[in-house]
């Protein structure tokens, strides 16, 4: 026996257009929450990490999910001696700030240097603990008993 026909819809509705897009070379992106920070020396949460990610260059980056396969980006190529204690940073040349001032390895210092002095308990500067000393300064700076005489020494190490 043969399964009758289904009956024809009798009020069948269109579907409705779709709008048209507003701005089709714009991408929005939700996040959950908004950045405590934009300063990558005290910053160390997503919302914000993601701003600076897209604002700041650094010396180096990772190739994509390779985080072992790392990409010369301000810095043009390094070298790790062979104790991997030390790291050489050929640094890229012609580079400035958005103010005119030249990139260069005053300016990757000082970058570092902050981040280790301003020593903020929740940001990223536990990272560079392994810069010689680094990690006792900001030990002292985390118990509270640091001096300025203590940066000073660290500075002439």
């Amino acid at each position: 026996m043969q399964k009758p026909a289904a009956p024809a819809p009798t009020n069948v509705t269109p579907a409705p257009a779709k709008p048209a897009v507003q701005n089709p070379d714009t991408i929005i992106e939700e996040t959950i929450g908004e950045p405590d920070y934009l300063d990558p020396a005290v910053d160390y949460e997503t919302a914000g990490g993601e701003v600076i990610t897209n604002v700041y260059e650094t010396l180096t980056w990772y190739n994509g999910t390779r985080a072992d396969q790392i990409i010369p980006w301000l810095a043009e190529r390094y070298e790790v001696s062979p104790d991997g204690m030390s790291y050489t940073f050929y640094l890229r040349k012609g580079i400035k700030f958005h103010d005119g001032t030249p990139f260069n390895a005053t300016a990757v210092n000082y970058s570092l240097v902050r981040a280790i002095v301003i020593a903020d308990p929740d940001g990223p500067a536990w990272m560079l603990g392994p810069i010689r000393g680094a990690e006792e300064l900001m030990e002292k700076i985390w118990a509270g008993n640091a001096t300025w005489d203590d940066v000073k020494a660290w500075l002439a190490k």
